[in-house]
């Protein structure tokens, strides 16, 4: 139950924080863009659930998500039907996302530059524990923020069309590893829940 809230929290703080609508941004398995997906996607994933220390009495979690970032690679030159290169004219690729652009969104936490990352970021973790009412009766609150601890290379991938017939749409990106919000519970002997 708790990597639920992660999920869907995160995915609601960042559709709310960038205006992002559900083709851009939110939980998908392995951190996958859709086949509905726009010219880029947030993909929110569940990362693991780690234990805490086994020589203390009480409960501990230890929350791990992934987040992958993908973009259509629209700006690259496309060859014509005759195999001439032909580079896009699309007006609005110039203010278009790059993977750059969404890997510090993602990250970096800092209001001054509208940038609302989940690295270290207090506000996040304090809104999540206000959003489900943590503590109570759904188990501790979360202590600590998440971490951003590294990314893999990148990847080149095809995600089926949700269009019959189209070919698969290629994206390049690469997924993003945090760590954190540990929550702890002090338990009896006898039994206990996270909820």
């Amino acid at each position: 139950m708790t990597m639920a809230y992660v999920l869907e929290y995160a995915q609601e703080y960042f559709r709310a924080k960038y205006s992002w609508k559900s083709n851009q941004c939110g939980v998908q398995f392995d951190a996958l863009p859709p086949a509905e997906a726009g010219p880029f996607f947030v993909a929110i994933d569940d990362g693991g659930v780690e234990a805490g220390d086994d020589r203390t009495a009480s409960l501990k979690e230890i929350i791990n998500i992934t987040i992958g970032i993908w973009r259509k690679p629209e700006h690259l030159a496309q060859k014509d039907r005759k195999g001439n290169l032909a580079l896009p004219l699309d007006k609005y690729l110039i203010g278009a996302y790059t993977l750059h652009d969404l890997e510090r969104l993602v990250i970096a936490y800092n209001t001054n530059e509208k940038s609302f990352g989940l690295h270290d970021n207090w506000v996040f973790m304090n809104e999540l524990n206000t959003r489900y009412n943590l503590p109570g009766i759904n188990g501790g609150q979360f202590a600590t923020p998440l971490r951003y601890r590294g990314r893999g290379r990148m990847e080149f991938i095809g995600i089926e069309s949700s269009t019959v017939g189209q070919d698969a749409q290629p994206y390049f990106g690469f997924r993003l590893r945090f760590r954190g919000l540990l929550r702890e519970q002090v338990t009896n002997n006898s039994s206990y829940s996270l909820g």
